[in-house]
């Protein structure tokens, strides 16, 4: 009886426990807590992983003396920066490392903001398949640049080849972070129509808009042309309508203005010459001579005519004593004549064409 009043304690400890551990870490204190050391420890691990970069060669030696004080390291975190880098970019993953203090950082902010525990995992999940991912994938890289895979991209890109072969593996890869992209942001083929269709039709709504303004930017133009004409109409100046609203005020005004005004007016007048006077000048054009021609006419002047006739001066026409007379009567085979009559005939019947008469000639032929 003993022994199974005892069991019943001992569980009855550790939920106790438990439930003491999980209470503490849900209180707002500790996630602040250990928000903030996640995030400064990601800023650690960013820095010192920069750091690596420019210093790795320097600080190999260092790596076993780390207990010894006299021995500096170069790296901006010093001792611990330099093995912490060295351990995840060098022995691991290369730059790819960097997802690390990432996904510690994100998650220090989950903390702060009470996300729930699924989603970290979820963001950890997805990281640790992307750095892994892109760590074989640089693995492609030459080996005097194989920092950037690390060891352990390196070597799994060099195993997987094996068995693979270089594009197999290259397929296998692209294939992977394409799924990536598909699942976790959910691209499809028709997110790129739908981007590509949206461009198209901002480019067409701006030239539209542009056109649009164009046409009104004419027409307020045209307005104000058409409004200042007629402001400039209706305006005059102050001289003209002085000048038109000006009456005589003495009823016997003097000769004398009226003889200086028509003075002034006919001095004003432009003397046009009459539509008789005008004589008109006729040029006569002249046809301009073409390369060929001045060529010619100079070969005239420098050689002198050409005469044909001067090379076949002594030249005679052959007389009839060349030619043979040939003394030979013409014979007519009348049994050839049949053969070849039957000959036409049966050609042309094969063309469906008749005929009623025939006759033959009998006399010299000539063969083309």
């Amino acid at each position: 009886m003993a022994k199974r009043t005892r069991k019943p304690k001992q569980s009855a400890t550790k939920t106790e426990e438990k439930t003491r551990v999980f209470s503490f870490l849900k209180t707002r204190q500790t996630q602040t807590i250990i928000g903030s050391f996640l995030m400064l420890f990601a800023i650690f691990l960013t820095i010192s992983f920069i750091s690596f970069f420019f210093n790795w060669q320097e600080d190999q030696s260092t790596l076993t003396q780390f207990a010894d004080k006299t021995v500096k390291s170069k790296n901006l975190l010093g001792k611990i920066g330099a093995n912490l880098s060295h351990f995840f970019i060098y022995k691991g993953f290369g730059i790819a490392a960097f997802f690390i203090p990432y996904l510690l950082f994100k998650t220090g902010l989950f903390w702060w903001f009470k996300s729930k525990l699924a989603r970290i995992v979820i963001t950890w999940n997805w990281g640790l398949f992307l750095m892994i991912l892109v760590s074989i994938s640089l693995g492609f890289v030459a080996a005097e640049f194989a920092l950037l895979s690390g060891i352990i991209g390196f070597e799994t890109n060099e195993y997987l080849r094996a068995f693979l072969g270089k594009t197999g593996l290259a397929i296998v890869l692209f294939f992977l972070f394409l799924a990536y992209l598909v699942i976790k942001y959910k691209i499809t083929p028709d997110h790129f129509i739908n981007f590509f269709s949206s461009i198209f039709q901002k480019k067409e709504t701006e030239n539209e808009e542009k056109e649009e303004t164009h046409f009104e930017d004419t027409l307020a133009e045209r307005d104000g042309f058409d409004k200042l004409k007629e402001e400039v109409a209706e305006k005059k100046s102050e001289f003209e309508m002085s000048v038109e609203n000006l009456k005589p005020t003495i009823k016997n005004h003097s000769d004398s203005t009226s003889k200086e005004l028509k003075k002034s007016s006919e001095e004003l007048k432009i003397e046009l010459p009459k539509e008789e006077d005008l004589a008109i000048d006729i040029e006569e054009t002249k046809e301009e001579e073409h390369e060929t021609e001045n060529l010619s006419d100079k070969l005239v002047k420098d050689f002198g005519e050409f005469d044909p006739t001067l090379e076949l001066a002594n030249f005679k026409f052959p007389t009839f004593n060349l030619l043979k007379q040939y003394n030979e009567s013409i014979s007519v085979d009348p049994e050839e004549l049949e053969a070849n009559k039957n000959q036409i005939v049966d050609t042309l019947k094969n063309y469906k064409i008749g005929i009623s008469e025939i006759k033959a000639t009998v006399g010299p032929t000539i063969t083309l």
